[in-house]
Order: C-alpha cells, then structure tokens, then sequence
C-alpha cells in the first residue's frame, strides 16, 4: 500500500529553504527534496520537517499530498508547487524587465501597470490560467491586482534588510522666500505654487557644494534648455553642473530605496498620488516609512506605500 505524506504548508520561511509540516501514516520523518524544473523557483530547497518540529511554528494555511512510493528526486510537481504556493505568502518574486500587468489572463486585458526590472510583486494565488500561448498567474503591485506572465517573475534576488538611516541635507522651502513669486521657467506658475521638484534637486546640489537656491536653480534651468512645456524639469540637465550623474525615474523596493539614501545618493520621490516631489533623506523601517525635507508642506516623513516613483541622482 502507498504511503501518503500531507504536506501542510507553514509560514516559517528561512533564508535558504522553506520549511513545511509533514504527517506520515507511520512514525514522522524528515526528508530533503530539491525542487527543479520551475524558473520561479531556481533550485531552492524544500525541506520536509516531522510534525511537532518547531521550526514548523504556524498554522497550517494549505495542504498537499504526495505519493511516497515515488523518489524523493522526482517529487518535481507537487514539491514545486508546495514551493511555490508557500513563497508566494512572502511576496519574494520580481520582474526581470519592465513587464505589464493586465486587468485580465490575456493578452487582450487591459493594461494596469508596468513594472520596472526587478520590482517586486506579489502572487496572490494558486490560481493559473491558459491563454494566447502563455500561462498566467494572478498579483498584485502599486496596489493595483491583475494578471502576469508567470515565465516573466522570479525569485528576487536576496536583498539586504533595509536599514534605519538619516542624512542631512539643507531645507528649501517653495513658499515666504525671496524665490517664491517666481514664474518657474517660462509658464506664468510661481515656484511657490509648482516649484517641489527644483527645490528638491537644488537640496541635493547644495548639499554637494553648488552655490544655489531654488530661485538661482531656476533661473540657471531657465537659461539652459532646462525645462519641457515651460515648467517641468529635465531632471538630467543639472548634471552639467558636474555633481550629479541622473539615473532616470525608478520604482524601487523599500529595502533598496534605503539603501540609496544610506549611500549618498540624492533620491527625489513623488508624493500625494504623484503630484508632489520631495527629497528623502532617511528611513525609519520600524514604520516602513521615509524621512524627507518637504519644501511645500510641513511633513517630515512618508509611508512608503505613498511613494509611487523616485528620481535618483548618483
């Protein structure tokens, strides 16, 4: 008669291996498998743990059962999609490239949003749909849910833990200073109404030892081809100021966006559903938020779900 192990999936997730629950008809056991031919997964290990073990510390959320009788080495399927169900609670898979999530598990779906190379997603659930040649599994990202390629995600990469950071930089303000009244490039909108993003880069700049203010930042934009449409910024232009190098918009992980302030790098983020940019200066990760020089308002931090994108300046 086959045995029968019903694999009851756990939450207690190590850095190299997922550790899950395992019930036998006879004694408990604890069996190694190697989970292969899935690019979600990359090799990782699976490691099977008796019930009662302790790293097995959660509840059950799901089960799996698997045919005994079979090798260990050729549990591919059901151990890969155990694998798969249990790390997709973590959140853990990344897009490769810029990749489009649709509204639904098809080509044809509208699309919602497109990812950045290696922005993390959320797969929400098991659930897999077959269509236009490809297979489609459902997440989530920016808080919007749809539908993504499932070759098109894969594990993220490790990361290291993001860590609490501050750095000083000098506090421009849009509005009551000698600047404010200032039409921004050629548009007949002052700076005090729409100037966040040159009060922002000019923090960066003068923190780097540029002698400028938003007013004279403006007024140098102005001259030098450094605005679209009259008033918004090209973001790259200040880097013939010879104290930036603009990596472009970004959409980066908590983890990594902390990382970068902690560098030194300048990383100007936008706010209040993209109409608001400001520098960040900091991170406090007990709240998952970031610590910033508003120049328009008298805020000093930002939850980062509030972030929808970065400018970053090496």
């Amino acid at each position: 008669m086959k045995a029968i192990l019903v694999l009851a999936l756990c939450a207690a997730v190590a850095v190299s291996a997922f550790e899950v629950e395992v019930e036998m008809d006879e004694a408990p056991q604890k069996k190694p498998a190697r989970v292969v031919g899935n690019p979600l997964m990359r090799n990782k290990d699976v490691i099977i743990v008796p019930k009662g073990d302790p790293r097995a510390r959660a509840p059950p959320v799901d089960a799996i059962k698997i045919d005994t009788s079979v090798p260990e080495g050729q549990w591919t399927s059901p151990v890969v999609e155990l694998a798969r169900v249990l790390q997709a609670s973590t959140g853990a898979y990344c897009t490769a490239s810029p990749t489009n999530i649709r509204s639904q598990p098809t080509t044809t779906g509208s699309i919602l949003l497109t990812t950045t190379a290696g922005e993390r997603v959320q797969i929400t659930a098991t659930t897999e749909r077959a269509a236009n040649g490809y297979t489609w599994i459902p997440v989530s990202a920016r808080g919007k849910s749809g539908w993504i390629v499932k070759t098109l995600v894969a594990v993220c990469p490790s990361a290291t833990p993001p860590q609490s950071t501050s750095r000083t930089f000098p506090l421009f303000k849009q509005c009551g200073q000698s600047w404010s009244n200032a039409f921004l490039g050629t548009c007949k909108k002052t700076t005090c109404s729409i100037g966040c993003a040159v009060s922002s880069v000019a923090m960066i700049l003068k923190a780097r030892g540029v002698d400028t203010d938003p007013g004279r930042l403006n007024a140098w934009l102005t001259n030098n081809g450094g605005f679209a449409n009259g008033c918004s910024i090209y973001w790259a232009k200040v880097d013939a100021l010879g104290k930036t190098r603009c990596q472009g918009f970004q959409n980066a992980s908590f983890a990594t966006l902390c990382s970068w302030v902690a560098a030194g790098k300048g990383v100007v983020i936008n706010v209040n559903n993209g109409g608001h940019w400001v520098l960040a200066t900091g991170c406090d990760v007990a709240n998952n938020s970031v610590r910033v020089n508003d120049p328009g308002y008298a805020k000093t931090s930002y939850p980062f779900s509030a972030i929808s994108r970065q400018v970053v300046y090496n």
